[in-house]
């Protein structure tokens, strides 16, 4: 049975409907991105991760990550900071396979 999503403003079907997770902020719906682009800004350091998996609202664009992928992600985070350069881009998946 198809039924209209208010907040992603998509027909689904009814189990497709159950899945969805609010966004905790806007109450848009998260969709699971496999590789996502996230941007952080940490003591004027712009640092951009590549390919991480995270949920992404389809209404404000917040990226939202599991726990399971919150270490390393801080850790790579941490890192670039830690270099003084103004802007680092990384690839999350490159850096745990080199790991």
């Amino acid at each position: 049975m198809l039924a209209y999503d208010d907040r992603s403003g998509k027909m689904t079907t009814e189990p497709e409907r159950e899945n969805l997770k609010p966004c905790p902020l806007c109450g848009g719906t998260l969709e699971d991105t496999p590789a996502a682009t996230i941007p952080f800004v940490v003591k004027g350091c712009v640092v951009i991760v590549k390919e991480a998996p995270a949920d992404i609202c389809d209404q404000c664009g917040h990226a939202f990550v599991a726990n399971d992928v919150a270490g390393p992600l801080s850790e790579l985070v941490r890192d670039a900071v830690s270099r003084k350069t103004e802007l680092a881009v990384v690839n999350f998946s490159e850096t745990l396979v080199g790991a």
